[in-house]
This record gives C-alpha cells, structure tokens and sequence, in this order.
C-alpha cells in the first residue's frame, strides 16, 4: 500500500485543481452552515407543528416572525450556494496559479451568470382584482386562473431572471464545470501574457485590474457563445444540459448496491489523499 498506492494518492490529492475545489467548498461553510441552521430551525417552527397540530395552528402563528428570519436567511443563503462556491473556486484556483485571484472570482461569476436562462415564466398575482371577476377575466380572453386565493395571470414571462435552480445547490455542477474552465483560460491568458500593460508608475491594483480586462472578455465571451450554441441547437440552456448529462446520471448511481460500494470507495480514497497529503 504505502509502496504503491500512497504515492498516486499524495500525487492526486496535490492536484491544484482539485484543492482548489476542496478549499472552494470549505471556503463557502459558513454560508452552508447558516442556510442548514435555518431550514432545521424552520422545521421545528413551521413543519412539524403543522404536521402535529394542523395548518393555522397558533404556535405557527406566534413564530411567524422568527420563521420569517429564517427564510430570508436561506435566500441569503442555500438560495446562493452555488453563486458563492463559483466565486470562492475562481479565487482559489487563481490563486494557486499566482494571478489576480480577485479578478478571476469575478470572472468566474461573471461566466457561471452568462450560461443561465434569462427568461421566467411564472404566475403573476392581481392584487385587489376580486375572484368573482375571474370568470368575466377568462370570457375577456385573458389567460386568467385562481392561485393562492387570488386571481392570477398564468404563464407571464419576464427577462432578467436568475432562478435558484441555476444560482442554488442544484445548479453547483454548472458553476463547478464553467467556474472551473472560465477561470482556466483567464490564468492561461494571463501567463501568456495577453493583457493590457501599464506604465510601472500606474497604481498595482489600476494595473492588476487593467491587466485582467483581455482575459475576462475573452473567457466571459467563450461561455456567451456556447451558450446561444446550446440554446439554438438544443433549445436548452448548459445548465439544464449538465443536468440532463452528468447530474441525473450520477444521481441514479444512489439506487442500489453498487452505490453503496461506490461511496464506500470514494471515502476510503478521500481519508487516502489526506493522510497522503498530512
């Protein structure tokens, strides 16, 4: 083992792009950890005393205001998941190629946003119209439903959307796949030296800044162009592509035995690279 195998393990585990993944993600816990503590909290506030003394119960009723501290604390939070760890991979892994790891978070994030759907759909609430008038709505040609109580116009679109299927945890192999090549080919044009350059007496941070602008146009716009690529050949977005090809799939090795040995697998191999690498 320590002949053959702890060798390959410390030579893996000391793969620049893979710890700058792993620091990516450590790097994003505190956010993790806060989204958890609301959605546990909530469970305990909301969902099971619903579930135990039914909807509108008054203890629901007295913690409507901690409840509400806590949603605005998972839109801040788990709702974000996958924005946050982009920004901290593009910073890692530029900064373990010894470029501007500011520029390249930004880059990152810049081309993770590039690739999604900028277009919702969704039902949008009249407020002050009365339900009786939904029947007079609909005979009008309206596309007219009743949602939550209300009247509704059903299936309106807007642009200028970012959905949480895209910037939350569902969406963390998009921003693990584009973070991670965006951000690679602004280092490589970087170590090409393919900038603007600067007189030595301008500022370091105007120059550093300066110096990332032909790289992070050149990265933004590879994912700007792949992206209508997607969509006008496939009519999907790379999110919803990504998922279809890599997430579903390995989502379907979670069913059965050969999962179960996988994992196990997995884990040995990751204590491995640790104990290589300590």
């Amino acid at each position: 083992m320590e002949t053959h195998f702890m060798p390959m393990a410390a030579k893996i585990g000391s793969q620049r792009h893979l710890i700058a993944i792993r620091d990516g993600f450590i790097a994003i816990m505190p956010v993790t950890m806060v989204g958890s503590i609301a959605v546990l909290l909530n469970v305990f506030l909301r969902d099971l005393p619903n579930e135990w003394l039914g909807e509108g119960n008054g203890f629901v009723a007295a913690m409507d205001p901690i409840i509400a501290i806590n949603g605005n604390v998972y839109f801040g939070s788990i709702t974000v998941l996958g924005i946050a760890f982009t920004i901290s991979l593009g910073y890692h892994l530029s900064k373990s190629y010894d470029v501007n790891p500011i520029a390249g978070a930004v880059i990152a994030f810049s081309a993770v946003v590039t690739c999604m759907n900028q277009n919702a759909v969704f039902n949008y609430i009249l407020n002050g119209v009365d339900l009786s008038s939904l029947d007079s709505l609909k005979a009008a040609g309206l596309d007219i439903i009743e949602s939550e109580g209300a009247v509704a116009l059903q299936n309106v679109s807007g642009w200028g959307y970012m959905g949480e299927a895209y910037t939350g945890s569902s969406g963390l192999f998009t921003c693990l796949i584009v973070g991670l090549l965006s951000t690679m080919i602004y280092v490589k044009l970087m170590q090409k030296k393919v900038t603007i350059k600067l007189p030595d007496s301008v500022p370091p941070a105007v120059s550093n800044a300066f110096a990332a602008i032909i790289p992070g146009i050149v990265a933004i716009y590879v994912f700007g162009i792949l992206t209508q690529i997607s969509v006008q050949f496939t009519g999907l977005y790379p999110n919803d592509l990504i998922v279809e090809w890599i997430q579903k799939p390995l989502l379907g090795l979670s069913q059965g035995l050969g999962s179960v040995v996988l994992m196990m697998f997995l884990i040995q191999l990751f204590w491995f690279f640790g104990t290589a690498r300590g």
